[in-house]
């Protein structure tokens, strides 16, 4: 089962930020293989189980 959605966009797309947050992602670090990057911006959202 999936729980947790994760994404990477950009700062340079703030209506994309902006759309996630709504949807009820938030802002975190770097993961996986992402390294700090002053251009990204990470974001997850957890799922509820159904």
């Amino acid at each position: 089962n999936i729980r947790l959605l994760r994404l990477e966009t950009g700062v340079s797309q703030p209506a994309s930020t902006s759309l996630y947050e709504s949807l009820g992602y938030q802002h975190i670090g770097p993961f996986g293989k992402y390294k700090a990057d002053p251009l990204s911006i990470f974001m997850e959202k957890s799922l509820s189980p159904v």
